[in-house]
């Protein structure tokens, strides 16, 4: 029978699907599956607060934090690097004021050798708060 490896029925707000590989290889055949699952979410587990948790998969896990945001809307962050002269260390975060939260949320970590656009960045905020963003920038090592 052909069709999809799987099926979905969701009883939760929120599902979201993990397919994560490590590259290994040119061929995707080749990577090796750290996580294939599935987690869901709801207000009941998750209510307006940070909740962290280890998603474990045979090539290693994963830690995960999350949480449950009221009235959100989707926060894109673009990053253009126009001009390099030698390599650097550059490290992205944000921080996202909500519900009395103050947390850090790494965006971005690794060595920039020359003019790149970085993948388009998406996370949540809360509608009419403030996000904060910091950025690192240092020598080549890391």
């Amino acid at each position: 029978m052909i069709g999809p490896k799987r099926g979905i029925s969701m009883r939760t707000c929120v599902l979201l699907e993990f397919d994560m590989r490590i590259k290994k290889g040119e061929q995707e055949d080749d990577d090796l599956q750290l996580i294939d699952g599935a987690s869901e979410f709801s207000e009941l587990i998750a209510p307006c607060s940070l909740v962290r948790g280890r998603i474990k998969g045979e090539c290693g896990a994963i830690d995960i934090t999350y949480a449950l945001i009221y009235d959100a809307v989707e926060a894109t962050i673009e990053i253009d690097i126009s001009k390099v002269q030698n390599g650097f260390s550059f490290s992205l975060s944000s921080f996202v004021f909500t519900y009395g939260l103050h947390e850090e949320i790494q965006l971005f970590h690794g060595i920039i050798r020359e003019s790149c656009g970085l993948r388009r960045l998406v996370v949540a905020v809360k509608m009419d708060t403030w996000m904060h963003l910091k950025f690192k920038i240092g020598k080549r090592r890391l």
